[in-house]
């Protein structure tokens, strides 16, 4: 008994004419372009508040002092608004230079947070809550990275 002839078909029976094919659509490639482009809203939005956080601390610094987070933040604007551009035009974010370009800003924001520990007049260890928001922050922006990597790759496969 040949099961093949009772399965589904895309013919209806009724006619001799094959169906019209539908537009096939890469809904995996979408989904990971989708959620590139979410996550790297989500960042867009995360870092501009602690941009604007570090210019703020910056104008309540003396002379000549600020808070690096300026720069560091700043390349991560940059950067985030770099992929969200090449999503809306359709584009894979990020292949080779482009795509450690935006590691590399994200490490530069957990190196801004890492700073503290091993530089500078005040020891962050004298304030334990400070200590734990630098570790904290240090740590979320280097998974930062390697998830946003994670996504770039993805993106580049589909």
């Amino acid at each position: 008994h040949d099961l093949s002839r009772h399965q589904h078909s895309s013919q209806d029976p009724t006619s001799s004419q094959p169906a019209p094919q539908q537009p096939t659509r890469n809904i995996d490639k979408m989904s990971a372009g989708d959620t590139v482009t979410t996550f790297f809203i989500a960042l867009l939005v995360f870092t501009l508040f602690f941009w604007g956080w570090a210019v703020l601390n910056t104008i309540g610094m003396s002379d000549g002092d600020y808070d690096l987070g300026i720069i560091s933040f700043a390349t991560v604007l940059m950067t985030s608004c770099y992929v969200i551009g090449m999503r809306s035009a359709d584009a894979v974010p990020a292949r080779g230079i482009p795509r450690h370009i935006i590691t590399i800003s994200h490490l530069l924001v957990a190196i801004n947070y890492y700073l503290p520990f091993v530089m500078g007049d005040d020891n962050p260890f004298d304030t334990p809550g400070l200590a734990i928001y630098f570790a904290v922050f240090t740590l979320l922006w280097i998974f930062i990275a390697w998830y946003a990597r994670q996504l770039i790759y993805k993106a580049e496969e589909m």
